[in-house]
């Protein structure tokens, strides 16, 4: 009798079973590493607007200011800065594609990579944000670094359009070491946590050595030199006829320029049929 020898292997049944158990376990494993990736990003993030947030405080304090700052965090380096020509070269961090519970913005947004920002306020509330970075994205939420902001979002520091971000000037830097300053008409001043609008006067509104160590901008609205920003932003198709809900510190925005309401009436067929009534911002 000759006797069969024993075959070593699998048959290719048995093959195509194991084959079946591994395409199982990796659908299985996939999604679970995905979500402890997501994660460990979101953690990261998280993290490093907690280290900003602590550095800012401690330089406010330690600084001795009272008034509203922004500063911006560089991870890599544990530093911050308050200037935000040194802020746009620092390389972006973030890595959320999705917002993070303790900031507005998205830390990694359509191939941009954003830093944190973190705005202090006249009460000592902290606002965090994912701004500036590095990366070819288009997104909201600040100036970019690697890209241009959406200039129609808002920022969350000046509750402003991403289009006045270079234009904003605060206002004891702008008063600092001089002896007079003349209000320039379309300027855009910030105080406080408050954003005002140098408006036209004819002659511009002069201020002495005791004006500017005794006036501040509020008084300047009473006396129309400037215009407090209330927040609200029409479009020039909200004019399509006579409106009067209009208010002094208003901004209507007609193509890619702004303009404040400057009247103390509420009556306005906008700034394209009632030019008088409003100033052209002065966008850099």
């Amino acid at each position: 009798m000759i006797r069969k020898g024993k075959k070593d292997g699998f048959t290719l049944a048995e093959l195509l079973v194991v084959v079946a158990i591994i395409g199982i376990l990796i659908a299985v494993s996939i999604p679970i590493f995905s979500s402890q990736t997501t994660k460990a990003k979101a953690a990261t993030d998280m993290a490093n607007v907690r280290a900003a947030k602590a550095a800012a405080v401690v330089d406010y304090l330690s600084s001795g200011s009272s008034g509203p700052a922004t500063y911006y965090y560089d991870a890599s380096k544990g530093t911050i800065t308050t200037k935000e020509e040194d802020a746009k070269i620092i390389t972006g961090y973030g890595k959320s594609t999705s917002p993070v519970s303790n900031a507005t913005g998205t830390p990694y947004d359509n191939g941009t990579a954003h830093i944190v920002s973190i705005y202090i306020a006249d009460d000592r509330t902290q606002i965090a944000s994912w701004v500036l970075g590095t990366g070819g994205g288009n997104t909201g939420g600040g100036t970019l670094g690697g890209g241009d902001a959406n200039p129609d979002d808002t920022n969350p520091s000046t509750k402003l359009p991403n289009a006045f971000n270079s234009s904003v000037s605060e206002w004891n830097k702008e008063i600092e070491n001089k002896s007079s300053y003349d209000i320039v008409p379309g300027k855009v001043y910030s105080d406080n946590g408050k954003i005002y609008f140098g408006v036209d006067a004819n002659p511009p509104y002069h201020l002495n050595g005791w004006d500017l160590k005794n006036i501040n901008l509020d008084v300047l609205t009473g006396w129309y030199a400037t215009d407090k920003y209330t927040g609200k932003i029409w479009n020039s198709s909200d004019f399509s006829k006579e409106r009067n809900d209009v208010n002094r510190g208003d901004l209507c925005k007609v193509g890619d320029n702004y303009y404040v309401y400057k009247d103390g009436g509420n009556t306005t067929s906008g700034p394209d049929l009632s030019s008088g009534q409003w100033q052209k911002i002065n966008l850099n």
